[in-house]
């Protein structure tokens, strides 16, 4: 099987790989992660943690009995490649900000996380010099403008995929976080005894880039830049269940579609 860890950016990837990680040992992996990066991560995780290379395909790895891609996978995932993990008896988790394929196959499910279009916008805008220079406005409706989308197209495909799909709002979670956990792990059938989390202060400590203190709804723009998102943002952002420019909840969570097959 593989399950997609599928949001948009900025909208608690690295919150539901951490609880992957805490709860079952779990690796979710980036498909984005550069050559150098790639090799510092093997080296880390061999020497921390174990992980065992499949000498006959070099793009996966184990962990004890669970399996992964070696990060930097974006590109060596074909259909062909993906029939063959899918039905295999072993889960892949996989990161991904990428707009959902065509079609989805049996044995293919997503867990995703969803954000209010402002704060998540503006968590983009400051990520990083290079996005910093795109207004959040922009990134509401274009994305970064070369590789991934906007929040109103990446939602509008994703609301429209046909795959088994369960999606848990990061408002919410920040308020009741073992929900999230046993909602996963319902939702997946994964074992579970006593929920672990991290608080979102110890996780910023650890990783200010990735958390920035916390902030679920930190709005910084200004209030032209907010109307201008929460017009482009607000048909999309309403089906998701947010029903106001101020970020808060949205009425529903999570939000579960059984489309496609499992």
């Amino acid at each position: 099987m593989i399950v997609y860890v599928a949001t948009w950016p900025r909208c608690g990837n690295s919150v539901l790989r951490d609880l992957f990680w805490l709860n079952w040992r779990l690796t979710v992996t980036d498909p984005y992660m550069p050559e150098a990066g790639i090799a510092t991560w093997r080296e880390i995780m061999t020497r921390k943690h174990g992980i065992v290379i499949d000498l006959d395909r070099p793009q996966v790895f184990r962990l004890g009995e669970a399996v992964g891609l070696v990060p930097g996978w974006l590109g060596w995932l074909t259909e062909e490649r993906r029939r063959e993990l899918a039905a295999e008896p072993v889960t892949y988790y996989l990161k991904t900000h990428e707009p959902p394929f065509e079609r989805y196959l049996k044995g293919e499910r997503v867990v995703q996380m969803i954000r209010h279009p402002l704060p998540a916008c503006w968590s983009w805008h400051c990520l990083s010099k290079e996005d910093k220079e795109l207004a959040p406005e922009f990134l509401a409706v274009h994305g970064n403008g070369t590789t991934l989308t906007g929040y109103v197209e990446f939602h509008e495909r994703w609301l429209a995929a046909e795959v088994p799909t369960i999606r848990l709002a990061y408002e919410r979670h920040v308020q009741h976080p073992e929900a999230s956990v046993r909602t996963i792990a319902a939702y997946l059938d994964l074992p579970l005894d006593q929920p672990k989390v991290a608080s979102f202060d110890r996780m910023n400590t650890m990783n200010p880039v990735r958390y920035r203190a916390g902030k679920v709804a930190g709005w910084q723009g200004t209030d032209e830049q907010a109307e201008a998102i929460w017009s482009a943002c607000a048909e999309v952002a309403g089906r998701l269940g947010y029903r106001s420019i101020t970020p808060a909840p949205p009425e529903r969570q999570p939000v579960q579609a059984s489309a496609g097959s499992s």
